[in-house]
């Protein structure tokens, strides 16, 4: 498991592409002190009940631009074995595989920051926080 402490401080060093197709976001980027990329997508019509995930994988990056510019409609569907752990939220159903919701929810909150400071408002806005009920 690649995250074996609690992460509390996390850096991010690139935000490496974005996409928009229909009403989700994609997100890829990396993580400072991280061997993997990580991936968010999300609904962004549907921020309260919307479906959420934060995955990573070693062949994540080459797979996700490899998918963008074949313009596949639904990255998460085709990515499959790439993913190496995660935290997906569907219908109020949360899955944890390989990275803990508080660990994801640190994570999300660097991004949403790094893209504030970046002055990418509209993308950091679509951001919301795994809840475990």
């Amino acid at each position: 498991m690649p995250f074996k402490k609690e992460l509390t401080r996390i850096s991010i060093i690139e935000v490496v592409d974005t996409l928009r197709i229909k009403a989700k976001l994609y997100i890829l980027f990396i993580i400072e002190d991280f061997r993997y990329p990580l991936l968010f997508s999300c609904e962004i019509n549907n921020v309260t009940n919307g479906k959420r995930s934060l995955f990573y994988g070693s062949n994540l990056r080459t797979k996700f631009l490899e998918l963008k510019s074949k313009g596949v409609d639904c990255i998460e569907c085709s990515l499959g074995t790439e993913i190496t752990g995660g935290v997906s939220l569907d219908a109020g159903d949360i899955v944890e595989f390989g990275l803990p919701i508080k660990t994801a929810n640190t994570i999300l909150l660097a991004l949403k920051r790094y893209l504030i400071e970046e002055e990418e408002f509209d993308l950091s806005q679509d951001i919301h926080l795994f809840i475990k009920k």
